[in-house]
């Protein structure tokens, strides 16, 4: 093997271990429970989206690790798209677990929401499911997915400002989702979009292609 196919190689390699942990700035778009736009949250960090998350490859499955980047609202719920996958918190096996941080605590409770339950499980406090306020489920699911790995408040949530690292699924990466916010006072609004491709993403496909490239021509030479 001559030292350019080596090389390429090696890029494709390191790429791809890259990929194993990578930022989802998902670009959510905001409405009300009637279907109405509404303006986006405003942010801590203008950098970065009002909630944004990191997929984490894990032994056993995947890690989200999600920041709260509004000034203003609580994380309710929220679900991500992925295929035959199960919700944990803390650890699998767990569906439910606590935390506390600049001065709050939160808890979570994990379940998976599929075409069996989208129309009859609550997202949120007021009783509407994600048919209620998304409509069909293939509307927050990644062509080919099946199940979104969910994770709802059960006391105290997500604030402003706050990280939490706890949310867990057995499976593969993926990143179409929607989020539930509540402004403390009883209003609520959700977002839902998807995840651009990271960086990380990026470097892998520009190693695939120098990889061909140097494949090529080695052949040729």
């Amino acid at each position: 093997m001559n030292f350019p196919l080596k090389a390429a190689r090696a890029l494709v390699a390191i790429a791809a271990a890259l990929t194993l942990s990578a930022p989802a700035h998902a670009v959510l778009i905001f409405q009300d429970a009637a279907g109405n736009t509404v303006a986006a949250p405003s942010v801590l960090d203008a950098s970065n989206e009002a909630i944004y998350f990191t997929e984490t490859s894990i032994p056993g499955g995947g890690q989200y690790t999600v920041t709260n980047n509004t000034t203003g609202y609580g994380l309710l719920a929220f679900g991500i798209s992925n295929f035959d996958t199960v919700a944990w918190i803390g650890s699998f096996g767990s569906a439910f677990g606590c935390d506390s941080g600049g001065g709050t605590s939160w808890c979570y409770a994990s379940s998976n929401l599929g075409a069996s339950n989208w129309d009859s499980a609550d997202i949120d406090s007021d009783g509407n499911t994600g048919f209620d306020i998304f409509g069909d489920i293939a509307n927050v699911l990644d062509p080919g997915d099946n199940t979104l790995n969910f994770y709802q408040a059960a006391d105290g949530e997500l604030l402003s400002g706050n990280t939490w690292d706890e949310f867990l699924y057995s499976g593969l990466l993926s990143s179409q989702l929607f989020v539930v916010l509540g402004d403390g006072s009883g209003g609520t609004i959700y977002g839902s979009g998807g995840a651009p491709v990271p960086e990380p993403g990026v470097a892998l496909l520009l190693a695939s292609g120098l990889a061909a490239l140097a494949i090529r021509r080695s052949k040729l030479g």
